[in-house]
């Protein structure tokens, strides 16, 4: 097993595909693709259907999930916060100290962060 953690690829997906269609168990398909059975079963509990495990849904649901960057959302969810985070960046604050100031604020990506495309439509609200 790896000590580092790697998001599961594709092919390791269709690889828990081909597990359960052979009758494999939670243990035995871990093994095969060298993961952590909890991996096994942490993927087979979030993407399980009616239909079953789908490999290439479950890749796609995973990707767009990884994908979603939270000061956005944060931001663009609350207007109080997003206004009191513009106002103190046009008093030319740092993110630093607008994370200290602010209990929901943290300075992680801030500035790369807000310039995003996703971002832009908060941008006119304020």
């Amino acid at each position: 097993m790896n000590c580092t953690y790697t998001h599961l690829c594709e092919s390791e997906r269709y690889m828990i595909v081909s597990g359960l269609q052979a009758g494999h168990n939670i243990r035995q398909i871990a093994r095969n693709i060298q993961r952590s059975v909890s991996t096994i079963s942490r993927e087979l509990r979030r993407h399980h259907s009616d239909q079953g495990y789908d490999a290439l849904l479950a890749h796609q649901q995973a990707k767009a999930k990884r994908h979603k960057p939270r000061i956005i959302k944060k931001l663009c969810a609350h207007s109080h916060l997003r206004m009191y985070v513009f106002g103190k960046l046009g008093k030319c604050w740092s993110a630093v100290y607008c994370s200290k100031t602010s209990l929901n604020v943290r300075r992680c990506g801030f500035y790369t962060k807000l310039s995003t495309p996703i971002f832009m439509p908060c941008l006119n609200l304020v």
